[in-house]
C-alpha cells in the first residue's frame, strides 16, 4: 500500500492511493484529471464505482490495458506521440509502437496526457 491522497470530483471528495513502488503513476492529488482527458469522464467514473471511489495503480493499470490507446516514440525515445502521421515522422523521425501501461510506467500520465492533447509530448 502506498500514501493515501485524495481528489474531489463533482464535489465529492476520492481517495488516492500514491503507489510507492511504481512513483510515476500518480504524484500528486491533481492528476486524477489525466485520467478523464485520457480516457473520458464516463470510463473513469465506472472504473470509480467499481473500485469502491478509490483509484489506485491497478485501476490505472487496467483502464490502460481495457482501453488501449495508439501511442509511440520515436527511435531516441525523445518524444512521445499519440497517433502517427506523416508530418510527425517526418519531424521525429521512425516511429515505434508503445503500450500504453508500458508508457504509463515510463514517462507518467502527466506526458501522456500531453502527447494526447498536443499530438506529442517532449521527453
Amino acid at each position: 500500500m502506498g500514501e493515501l491522497m485524495s481528489f474531489v470530483r463533482g464535489g465529492k471528495q476520492y481517495p488516492v492511493v500514491r503507489s510507492t513502488k511504481h512513483n510515476t503513476l500518480l504524484t500528486s492529488p491533481n492528476q486524477p484529471w489525466h485520467l478523464n482527458a485520457l480516457l473520458g469522464d464516463e470510463l473513469v467514473d465506472r472504473a470509480l464505482a467499481e473500485n469502491g471511489g478509490a483509484i489506485n495503480d491497478a485501476m490505472i493499470v487496467k483502464l490502460l490495458t481495457e482501453n488501449p490507446l495508439p501511442f509511440y516514440t520515436d527511435t531516441s525515445q525523445c518524444y512521445l506521440s499519440m497517433g502517427t502521421n506523416e508530418l510527425i515522422e517526418r519531424d521525429f523521425g521512425p516511429l515505434k509502437p508503445i503500450a500504453p501501461v508500458d508508457a504509463l510506467v515510463r514517462f507518467g500520465l502527466a506526458k501522456m496526457e500531453e502527447a494526447n492533447e498536443r499530438g506529442y509530448s517532449r521527453l
